[in-house]
Protein backbone atom coordinates (compact mmCIF):
# COMPACT_ATOMS: atom_id res chain seq x y z
CA UNK A 1 0.00 0.00 0.00
CA UNK A 2 3.02 2.40 0.57
CA UNK A 3 3.97 1.77 -3.13
CA UNK A 4 0.44 2.80 -4.50
CA UNK A 5 0.59 6.18 -2.13
CA UNK A 6 4.07 7.19 -3.58
CA UNK A 7 3.18 6.55 -7.07
CA UNK A 8 -0.18 8.48 -7.05
CA UNK A 9 1.29 11.97 -7.77
CA UNK A 10 3.36 10.55 -10.17
CA UNK A 11 1.95 10.61 -13.52
CA UNK A 12 5.28 10.27 -15.52
CA UNK A 13 4.99 6.98 -16.89
CA UNK A 14 8.58 5.79 -17.13
CA UNK A 15 9.36 2.16 -17.72
CA UNK A 16 12.26 0.93 -16.08
CA UNK A 17 13.53 -3.04 -15.51
CA UNK A 18 14.19 -4.08 -11.80
CA UNK A 19 15.77 -7.51 -11.23
CA UNK A 20 17.11 -9.42 -8.37
CA UNK A 21 20.92 -8.65 -8.80
CA UNK A 22 23.16 -12.38 -10.00
CA UNK A 23 25.16 -13.77 -7.87
CA UNK A 24 28.54 -14.08 -9.42
CA UNK A 25 26.97 -15.56 -12.48
CA UNK A 26 29.93 -14.38 -14.58
CA UNK A 27 33.21 -15.19 -13.63
CA UNK A 28 36.29 -13.28 -14.99
CA UNK A 29 39.37 -15.86 -16.28
CA UNK A 30 40.95 -18.21 -13.78
CA UNK A 31 37.46 -20.05 -12.70
CA UNK A 32 36.19 -20.51 -9.11
CA UNK A 33 38.82 -20.34 -6.47
CA UNK A 34 40.63 -16.65 -7.33
CA UNK A 35 37.63 -14.78 -5.83
CA UNK A 36 37.59 -12.27 -8.92
CA UNK A 37 33.88 -11.97 -9.43
CA UNK A 38 31.99 -9.89 -11.66
CA UNK A 39 28.73 -9.21 -10.26
CA UNK A 40 26.12 -9.11 -13.41
CA UNK A 41 22.59 -7.42 -13.38
CA UNK A 42 21.54 -9.15 -16.86
CA UNK A 43 20.98 -7.51 -19.90
CA UNK A 44 16.96 -7.68 -20.05
CA UNK A 45 16.71 -5.32 -17.37
CA UNK A 46 18.19 -2.04 -20.13
CA UNK A 47 16.50 -3.24 -22.95
CA UNK A 48 13.17 -3.78 -21.31
CA UNK A 49 13.17 -0.03 -20.02
CA UNK A 50 13.88 1.07 -23.74
CA UNK A 51 11.36 -0.82 -25.39
CA UNK A 52 9.00 -0.49 -23.12
CA UNK A 53 9.68 3.62 -23.26
CA UNK A 54 9.61 3.45 -27.28
CA UNK A 55 6.10 1.22 -27.42
CA UNK A 56 4.78 2.83 -24.36
CA UNK A 57 5.13 6.39 -26.12
CA UNK A 58 4.21 5.05 -29.91
CA UNK A 59 1.19 4.04 -28.70
CA UNK A 60 0.22 7.07 -26.42
CA UNK A 61 0.88 9.30 -29.77
CA UNK A 62 -1.05 6.87 -32.03
CA UNK A 63 -4.41 7.04 -29.23
CA UNK A 64 -3.84 10.74 -29.10
CA UNK A 65 -3.35 11.50 -32.61
CA UNK A 66 -6.69 8.91 -33.06
CA UNK A 67 -8.97 10.72 -30.63
CA UNK A 68 -7.85 14.23 -31.94
CA UNK A 69 -8.45 13.35 -35.40
CA UNK A 70 -11.85 11.80 -33.82
CA UNK A 71 -12.78 15.37 -32.43
CA UNK A 72 -12.28 17.27 -35.55
CA UNK A 73 -8.95 18.67 -34.92
CA UNK A 74 -7.50 20.76 -37.59
CA UNK A 75 -3.42 20.94 -38.36
CA UNK A 76 -2.08 24.08 -38.47
CA UNK A 77 -0.12 23.33 -41.62
CA UNK A 78 -3.64 23.42 -43.40
CA UNK A 79 -3.91 27.31 -42.74
CA UNK A 80 -6.35 27.39 -40.18
CA UNK A 81 -5.92 28.62 -37.13
CA UNK A 82 -9.04 28.13 -35.13
CA UNK A 83 -9.59 24.63 -33.78
CA UNK A 84 -13.27 23.44 -33.83
CA UNK A 85 -15.24 23.71 -30.39
CA UNK A 86 -15.10 19.73 -30.20
CA UNK A 87 -11.42 19.75 -30.78
CA UNK A 88 -11.17 21.95 -27.90
CA UNK A 89 -13.16 19.77 -25.87
CA UNK A 90 -10.70 16.83 -26.45
CA UNK A 91 -7.79 18.38 -26.10
CA UNK A 92 -9.22 19.76 -22.19
CA UNK A 93 -10.54 16.32 -21.76
CA UNK A 94 -7.10 14.73 -22.02
CA UNK A 95 -5.50 17.16 -19.97
CA UNK A 96 -7.89 16.34 -16.86
CA UNK A 97 -8.73 12.68 -17.57
CA UNK A 98 -5.17 11.67 -19.08
CA UNK A 99 -3.68 11.44 -15.79
CA UNK A 100 -6.71 10.03 -14.11
CA UNK A 101 -6.26 6.86 -16.47
CA UNK A 102 -2.86 6.40 -16.03
CA UNK A 103 -2.86 6.82 -11.90
CA UNK A 104 -5.66 4.11 -12.15
CA UNK A 105 -2.90 1.99 -14.45
CA UNK A 106 -0.22 2.50 -11.85
CA UNK A 107 -2.75 1.34 -9.13
CA UNK A 108 -3.50 -1.89 -10.79
CA UNK A 109 0.23 -2.74 -11.82
CA UNK A 110 1.21 -1.96 -8.25
CA UNK A 111 -2.09 -4.87 -6.52
CA UNK A 112 -0.49 -7.36 -8.69
CA UNK A 113 3.59 -6.42 -7.74
CA UNK A 114 4.48 -9.51 -5.90
CA UNK A 115 8.30 -9.40 -5.70
CA UNK A 116 8.71 -7.90 -2.13
CA UNK A 117 6.71 -10.84 -0.80
CA UNK A 118 8.99 -13.30 -2.99
CA UNK A 119 12.48 -11.41 -2.42
CA UNK A 120 13.13 -13.17 0.88
CA UNK A 121 12.72 -16.63 -0.25
CA UNK A 122 14.40 -16.29 -3.89
CA UNK A 123 17.61 -14.68 -2.27
CA UNK A 124 17.33 -18.24 0.58
CA UNK A 125 17.58 -19.85 -2.77
CA UNK A 126 20.47 -18.11 -4.15
CA UNK A 127 22.28 -18.34 -1.07
CA UNK A 128 21.75 -22.15 -0.88
CA UNK A 129 22.84 -22.34 -4.63
CA UNK A 130 25.95 -20.74 -4.14
CA UNK A 131 26.68 -22.85 -1.17
CA UNK A 132 26.25 -25.67 -3.00
CA UNK A 133 28.78 -24.68 -5.77
CA UNK A 134 25.81 -24.10 -7.78
CA UNK A 135 26.04 -20.32 -9.34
Amino acid sequence: MQRLFLCLGCFTVESRGFTVPGNKIHRKEGGKGNGDVSESWGILPGNTGSIGTKVGAGLASAVITVLLSSSGYVSPSAGITAQPETALEMIVSLYKFGPILIAAVIIVTLFGYKLDKMYPAIMQELTEREAHGQL
